[in-house]
């Protein structure tokens, strides 16, 4: 089975299938103000409720890429992104589960979803 994340540190969306066949989905949610507090509670609901529950083989993520400008702002949301992929690689590694990314603009082309490019 294969384990899809939207991955953000204080709504996490999750999907499980298997082949095409959408098994379960659902959104893992934290409210902490503590950056480092929501990431532990995602990667432990992930944990107990995902990776102890079904058989998952590969998970796929979007991969984490600046966006625009590098404004402050921009550079603490992609460092919390980076951190929470982090996270969730260390937490897959005993597993032994595949972890991939996939570029927004690959997946999304998939899907026939047409976006412009932020980087001309």
């Amino acid at each position: 089975m294969i384990l899809a994340l939207d991955l953000s540190t204080k709504s996490s969306g999750w999907a499980i299938y298997d082949k095409n066949n959408l098994i379960a989905s659902g959104c893992i949610t934290a409210t902490s103000s503590d950056l480092i507090e929501r990431i532990i509670k995602i990667t432990k609901e992930l944990d107990e409720e995902i990776l102890k529950k079904y058989n998952i083989h590969e998970v796929i993520a979007e991969e984490v890429q600046p966006t625009g400008g590098y404004g402050v702002g921009n550079q603490k949301t992609h460092k919390a992104l980076m951190w929470i992929q982090a996270s969730i690689a260390l937490l897959l590694h005993p597993y032994h589960i595949k972890f991939n990314f996939v570029y927004p603009n690959s997946w999304r082309s998939q899907c026939g979803i047409k976006t412009r490019s932020w980087y001309h």
